[in-house]
């Protein structure tokens, strides 16, 4: 048995300096020892100074292993996984990529055109990591109640367990192009069978609701861009999730003054408290320059009047707004028809970091760094963590409209790298590879909008694949 030490006052009370403590190791007399309280006290000081000493070392070495970390993250991404539809085997025209979304070890695609309950009625197939970038077949969801033309998959999001299904051609009570969006909940490594129904409680016939969707942990938000009743002033709807996969009726988002044509929701994303919503028509710096709008929650589904961002060098028809994402501190808007340096239609994309409850200052400006006129760049954008994902869908390079999509990596609190361009493995005219794009962790997803895996279906056939890219490190870490 060790021995262990013992120690005994000879005061009552609290401890004094003169005070005597008898320590006692082992079972002999001869092993006991006598010490008072101030040398005890003393030497518990010295320690502590060799402690805050060393926490001191460590908090200088800090920044040096923040740099060598950073050395490891090279902006490199390895060669793409193809996830392809049903398409594939029959050669029906589902549009399948022209909606695309990822998280952790799962990723969703819509099939907006996919023949289910009617022409049209719309699917959507998640699919499970299996290795590095390895995935499953999939497993397709779609509408319980669908029906031909409802568009179901026109827009898809998933976080953890739940995954959200945009149906922005739905009928609702009888409206015409209503739409609605479905909620499924994770079940098994990869079932999907509790789905809930949300729709606006507004809604008009036209309203359009889900032509865009996003989720995030206890909430989830869809945009109605041509609310109300086909005005396109636009609106966008917040639902908290209340049980395993209940939600409540949904909080109702709009711009303080909203004029038609502003298009308010045509793009939206969620980041715990704060929402971001696109309006791209919007005409406070020019004719149809473009805003964006960020909201805070302030209680249970209760949300502040919301900040405008604006382009610093917003011009007319920049379309500011098309798409947005946010992640924590950091927001990003594109802007496809902005004219960087005259280069006409060109694209960008801005960047925004949050400085307090809801001020956010613009960062920087993102550029595609072989941009020509007509790339489209900023028609989809994406970010998580220190990575963003722009897309330029109209890219004409060594064939007509192939596309590109571009990451881009933070290296400091507001600076930016000059971005890695992602490919698809082989390319036809009109492929529109960054139709839509995500990111997630080390994982980047490309939607192609006239991708055909089968080169013998017709070029019309509106064929599409889906591409997911995974970082590749480096193998040496910097000098401490």
């Amino acid at each position: 048995m060790a021995n262990k030490t013992i120690l005994d006052f000879d005061a009552v009370g609290d401890p004094q300096p003169d005070d005597v403590l008898y320590l006692k190791r082992g079972t002999g007399a001869s092993s006991d020892r006598q010490v008072s309280v101030a040398t005890l006290l003393s030497g518990v000081k010295s320690e502590l100074s060799s402690a805050v000493a060393g926490v001191s070392n460590i908090a200088a070495t800090l920044p040096k292993v923040t740099a060598a970390l950073r050395s490891l993250e090279t902006n490199q991404w390895g060669p793409g996984s193809e996830l392809i539809g049903p398409q594939a085997q029959t050669g029906r025209a589902t549009a399948f990529g022209c909606a695309v979304a990822v998280d952790g070890d799962h990723a969703i695609v819509g099939l907006y055109r996919e023949d289910v309950a009617g022409v049209r009625a719309g699917a959507a197939y998640i699919f499970s990591r299996t290795g590095a970038n390895t995935w499953d077949s999939g497993t397709r969801v779609v509408a319980p109640d669908g029906a031909a033309n409802e568009q179901f998959g026109w827009s898809v999001s998933i976080d953890g367990d739940y995954a959200i299904v945009g149906a922005n051609l739905e009928i609702i009570n009888g409206g015409s192009s209503t739409g609605a969006a479905y909620v499924f909940r994770r079940t098994g490594p990869n079932s999907w069978d509790d789905v809930t129904k949300l729709v606006a409680s507004d809604g008009q016939a036209m309203d359009g609701f889900g032509w865009s969707v996003d989720i995030d942990g206890d909430y989830a938000v869809a945009g109605a861009r041509l609310s109300p009743g086909n005005e396109s002033r636009g609106s966008a709807y917040v639902f908290h999730r209340t049980g395993l996969n209940e939600w409540d009726s949904g909080a109702k988002l709009t711009q303080p003054n909203p004029i038609v044509g502003d298009f308010f929701g045509s793009s939206v994303s969620i980041s715990g408290d704060y929402v971001i919503a696109g309006s791209w028509g919007d005409d406070t710096a020019a004719l149809s320059a473009g805003a964006a709008w960020v909201f805070r929650r302030a209680g249970t589904n209760t949300w502040d009047g919301g900040t405008r961002l604006l382009a610093p060098d917003a011009a007319q028809s920049d379309h500011f707004g098309y798409s947005v994402a946010i992640d924590g501190e950091y927001a990003i808007v594109g802007a496809y028809q902005e004219d960087p340096s005259d280069v006409a239609n060109a694209g960008s994309a801005y960047v925004y970091r949050r400085i307090d409850a809801n001020t956010w200052n613009f960062v920087t400006k993102l550029l595609a760094p072989d941009r020509i006129p007509l790339d489209n760049f900023g028609w989809s954008v994406a970010i998580d963590g220190d990575y963003a994902i722009v897309s330029a869908s109209n890219r004409s390079g060594s064939v007509p409209h192939g596309g590109r999509a571009y990451i881009f990596r933070r290296t400091g609190l507001d600076t930016w790298d000059e971005g890695t361009r992602l490919t698809a493995p082989y390319l036809r005219s009109q492929d529109q590879f960054g139709l839509y794009v995500a990111i997630s962790g080390t994982y980047a997803m490309v939607g192609a909008r006239g991708d055909v895996v089968d080169t013998s279906f017709p070029t019309d056939t509106f064929e599409v694949a889906a591409y997911i890219y995974g970082e590749s490190f480096q193998t040496t870490v910097s000098q401490l």
